[in-house]
């Protein structure tokens, strides 16, 4: 099945944002985070941080960097305008970080896309169960929701649907076939994609092969999200 396209709600004035996925069946792509205070963005609500700009930052060039980078260098290109704004942040982006973000996209996605009571204790789960990884996590979200590289970058969701479709049309392609032939990944995305409290989200993944198709919808969105998570945490605009 083909991958669907994340859609991805942002708190403005938070530590971090959250991720609402499409309801479509299929491994596709996506992520999100948080902690402890709620609020609500421009469409949506967003997980838990602290701080207004958390651990993250715009890098140099303020809203400049869209055009020029350090040492005046042009950026040609979205992704290479987050690499060199958001470069601190992205290297110290580790597997925990990126195990929250695949976390989120494959637990969490449709609490948040209904506004759910239960999204910020979702994003919690998701915390704790990699812990090592909150603090990165939130710079990458926080540095990318700064104006530097908007434009060249267009907002969410452009520059990160054309991210994941080369991602899972090259190096993440057997993760993303590996999720697709399994019944059991479908039917775990079929689950996760109508579940409505953190309870039901969750015992997605204890129903039999439950456990079985979560491990490999979160492997393809883990895969994607290594390269294209900054991209995914883009202002809606």
């Amino acid at each position: 099945m083909s991958a669907s396209s994340p859609l991805r709600f942002t708190a403005a004035g938070l530590g971090l944002v959250l991720v609402a996925w499409s309801a479509a069946a299929g491994c596709g792509n996506g992520g999100t985070t948080s902690t402890t205070a709620t609020g609500s963005g421009p469409t949506g609500s967003g997980p838990t941080g602290s701080g207004t700009t958390g651990s993250g930052g715009a890098g140099s060039g303020g809203a400049s960097s869209a055009t020029s980078g350090t040492g005046g260098q042009k950026f040609a290109t979205c992704d290479a305008c987050l690499a060199g704004t958001c470069k601190a942040e992205l290297a110290a982006c580790d597997d925990a970080c990126h195990a929250i973000q695949a976390c989120l996209d494959a637990v969490c996605a449709h609490l948040s896309s209904t506004m759910s009571p239960d999204e910020g204790a979702c994003q919690v789960h998701c915390q704790m169960l990699h812990p090592s990884g909150k603090a990165a996590h939130l710079g990458v979200v926080n540095c990318a929701q700064m104006p530097g590289c908007q434009p060249p970058c267009k907002g969410y969701s452009f520059d990160y649907d054309v991210c994941a479709k080369a991602e899972n049309a090259g190096a993440c392609k057997p993760a993303l076939d590996a999720c697709n032939a399994s019944n059991d990944c479908i039917s775990y995305q079929a689950c996760a994609s109508t579940c409505t409290t953190l309870t039901a989200c969750l015992a997605c993944a204890t129903v039999p092969g439950g456990d079985a198709g979560e491990k490999l919808y979160e492997a393809s969105q883990l895969c994607v999200e290594k390269k294209c998570i900054a991209d995914g945490w883009l202002s809606s605009i």
